[in-house]
């Protein structure tokens, strides 16, 4: 146990555990999916899926920390703020729906065109949407009810899954209702958690409850919005975007393997994770004694430790990769092992970048982020492109470790410059 929490830090909390569980319920989930579909509609069902994200990510316009504030400051309003913010919301998820329409019929290959399964994604993008509201509001509220109810989507998925496993009736088309069930849980328990702190707190006429009575929630939400859409949008690509380029220039087999390869190399990053979740606060706090020696050594401590599980961790999904390719998904997932062993000297550039943004994030400099997450970006971009068009899934799987590491170079730079300042 000890060990455990030396690698975690000292701070490891609920929270850490719980991004864990969560990350670990997604990659059985994705496992076990693979396994049933095959590359090719494993691959097609990855398409749809970044697609979507993608639109989910961008249409919330970077509310969703604004609604977090909020809850923060008036915790005796929650309900009023979700009654609003749910409109809002609403109003985005059905124009991020539409943009996400014309996506799928014009930028999704033709050969793995699934018409029904694009308009389903889309009807359960204002669905997505509105089970973010209750979800930030309790991330700023109440971290206990959060963590619970974030959990309750991927878990109530993974037994969708088992049960159209155990029945024979894993599709393209059952696997989708499954994940727009799942929503419908997670909008269910964070509505109820939400309606219960409103029921809990007393609705008296505090100073904030008068404060909050001049507040305009539309007029603060498209302030923060304003401002944080950019990063939104550059960091919402970076996560999915290279799913999206392999789609566009590989077969939806190749997507497949490829898209089964990053779910294995993500599983490295709990620790990194974890680091920079604390890295954010612990910024913040020391920044505000005026010790930049101490952030630096804190951000330095945290990089270490990070980088140092994240080989670790890196060198054991390589095995798992090539056991799972080998002995559990079949031939059509041959080249999953050599495609991790690939991802896996770019995790280490990942952890990195992870801490030293949390850090810009604590110092109130979230530009430095932006700046290096947009130049890494378009070298990813580029770089799968290019590679995967000569080289197959192997060459994207480069171009990806490429643009990781060229971001991380990018933070490394900006934070020796912050270092010596």
């Amino acid at each position: 146990m000890f060990r455990v929490r030396k690698l975690l830090g000292n701070k490891s909390s609920t929270t850490s555990l719980f991004n864990s569980i969560l990350l670990g319920l997604s990659s059985l989930v994705g496992l076990i999916v693979a396994k049933q579909l095959g590359a090719e509609d494993r691959g097609i069902f990855a398409i749809y899926f970044a697609w979507f994200l993608i639109a989910l990510g961008i249409g919330e316009a970077g509310l969703g920390s604004a609604l977090t504030m909020l809850s923060a400051m008036f915790p005796k309003r929650v309900g009023e703020i979700n009654r609003q913010a749910r409109s809002v919301f609403m109003l985005l998820g059905l124009l991020a729906a539409c943009g996400l329409f014309l996506v799928y019929q014009f930028a999704v290959p033709s050969e793995s065109t699934r018409t029904y399964i694009g308009f389903f994604f889309c009807l359960l993008l204002p669905l997505a949407s509105l089970a973010g509201v209750s979800i930030f509001i309790l991330q700023g509220n109440h971290p206990k009810k959060w963590n619970i109810s974030r959990t309750t989507q991927p878990v109530s998925y993974l037994i969708l899954i088992l049960v159209l496993v155990f029945f024979h009736q894993v599709t393209l088309w059952s696997i989708s209702i499954a994940y727009g069930i799942s929503l419908l849980v997670i909008l269910v328990a964070g509505n109820q958690f939400v309606y219960r702190l409103k029921s809990e707190s007393q609705e008296d006429e505090s100073s904030a409850e008068i404060e909050f009575k001049d507040f305009h929630l539309y007029k603060e939400l498209r302030r923060h919005g304003r401002r944080s859409l950019l990063p939104t949008i550059v960091s919402t690509l970076s996560g999915r975007v290279d799913v999206v380029i392999v789609g566009i220039t590989l077969s939806a087999a190749y997507v497949g393997e490829y898209a089964v390869a990053f779910t294995l190399a993500s599983a490295t990053m709990v620790v990194a994770t974890s680091r920079a979740m604390h890295v954010l606060p612990d910024v913040a706090r020391i920044t505000q004694n005026g010790s930049q020696a101490k952030v630096v050594d804190s951000v330095k401590m945290a990089i270490r430790g990070a980088v140092k599980f994240t080989i670790f961790a890196s060198v054991m999904i390589t095995v798992v990769g090539f056991v799972l390719a080998n002995y559990f998904l079949g031939v059509s997932y041959q080249n999953v092992g050599k495609i991790v062993l690939i991802m896996a000297f770019g995790q280490p550039a990942l952890a990195i970048s992870l801490v030293i943004s949390a850090m810009f994030k604590g110092l109130g400099q979230s530009h430095y982020t932006l700046m290096s997450e947009f130049g890494g970006l378009i070298v990813t971009i580029i770089g799968i492109y290019v590679l995967s068009s000569g080289y197959g899934v192997f060459g994207a799987a480069v171009g990806l470790v490429v643009g990781l590491w060229w971001t991380a170079m990018s933070y490394v730079l900006r934070f020796n410059k912050y270092a010596k300042s």
